[in-house]
């Protein structure tokens, strides 16, 4: 059977990585649907190698007409669900963040439930948060595996808490593999959306030569953005049980202090160490428990996790060429900081 990949949210940081990876796998028959979502768009993000073999299609998960177009058109056999409003976008308009994150998931899995398409799908594979997960004193035992309790804290966490309910529905209605992801804070290329994107924030800051903080404060795991999209490509086309399953993903655990002294090293190794700058706030921290069991997943896929100052390093380097390159200024780090002041 030929895969055919319908891709939700592929121009955010997780559906690019998560795309290049399936195209260096030779995974050539790719739907990219989201709002944003242009030829032009695909073509300036992937090259004109890889963009043809990605078809381009505008609109809403939150659309059940619009996305049904495409169940229709394409018939797809994996789906990788990444569209979504993150913390600040949830917290500021909760009734958009459900429409967009509860409403948008409980479309794709009614449409992977139709008897049109489901004998055709394989394997959903969905991403939920580490915010389901409540505060560290919750948890006495570490590392924190999959199933310790979750806690409805913020918007968002309540949206994703929903995300994995419609995912084990829809295992239990069908049979269907269904699988959902919990990363906490992503960082690298692209990552430039939401709280968490404070990390590769501090590192744009650096290329940039501008001062930065952080604004909280705490020990937190650690992905970074190319393992995120490896670890999501495997999750849909490699050999796994037929089965619901739920995934802490690769990370590694680390106190805000100890990653700022990494940038600094990655800085002075790549002779920018003037433009280091940062600083953090640490009155603040984010509600979610740390240390998190990856066990499972290791177990059943083969997943990478990069070293981070390996992984910090890569994301100073490629920011610092972006920054030669005209690509990126400092409207990027004040847009972010404009619109990211509360967790």
């Amino acid at each position: 059977m030929t895969t055919r990949i319908l891709v939700t949210g592929p121009l955010g940081c997780f559906g690019i990585a998560t795309i290049k990876w399936l195209l260096a796998a030779g995974h050539h028959e790719i739907i990219a649907f989201g709002r944003s979502v242009t030829p032009q768009r695909l073509l300036d993000t992937f090259g004109s190698e890889h963009a043809e073999h990605i078809r381009s299609v505008a609109g809403s998960v939150a659309n059940h007409g619009q996305l049904e177009s495409v169940f229709r058109e394409f018939r797809p056999t994996h789906v990788a669900h990444f569209a979504g409003l993150q913390t600040p976008d949830c917290q500021n308009n909760p009734a958009i963040g459900w429409e967009t994150n509860v409403s948008g998931t409980e479309n794709i899995y009614r449409l992977g439930s139709d008897e049109l398409y489901r004998s055709e799908l394989e394997r959903i594979v969905a991403i939920s948060s580490a915010a389901v997960y409540g505060p560290a004193s919750l948890y006495p035992d570490k590392p924190v595996k999959e199933d310790a309790a979750v806690r409805k804290s913020t918007v968002y966490s309540k949206t994703k808490i929903a995300v994995e309910l419609i995912a084990e529905r829809y295992w239990e209605m069908h049979g269907r593999s269904s699988l959902v992801t919990r990363p906490f804070i992503c960082f690298g290329p692209g990552r430039h959306q939401g709280m968490s994107a404070a990390y590769t924030m501090a590192i744009i800051a650096t290329a940039l030569k501008m001062e930065f903080i952080i604004p909280f404060f705490g020990t937190y795991d650690f992905s970074y953005v190319p393992d995120v999209g490896e670890t999501h490509g495997r999750l849909l086309v490699d050999d796994a049980p037929n089965e619901f399953s739920i995934y802490n993903i690769p990370s590694q655990c680390m106190e805000t202090r100890e990653f700022c002294q990494l940038v600094k090293q990655a800085s002075a190794e790549l002779d920018c160490a003037q433009g280091c700058n940062i600083q953090f706030s640490d009155d603040r921290d984010m509600p979610t428990t740390c240390n998190l069991d990856w066990a499972r997943i290791k177990n059943d896929f083969h997943v990478p996790c990069t070293p981070l100052p390996v992984a910090i390093r890569q994301t100073l380097r490629f920011y610092l060429d972006e920054v030669a390159a005209g690509r990126i200024t400092a409207d990027l780090v004040d847009q972010w900081a404009a619109g990211n002041t509360s967790y």
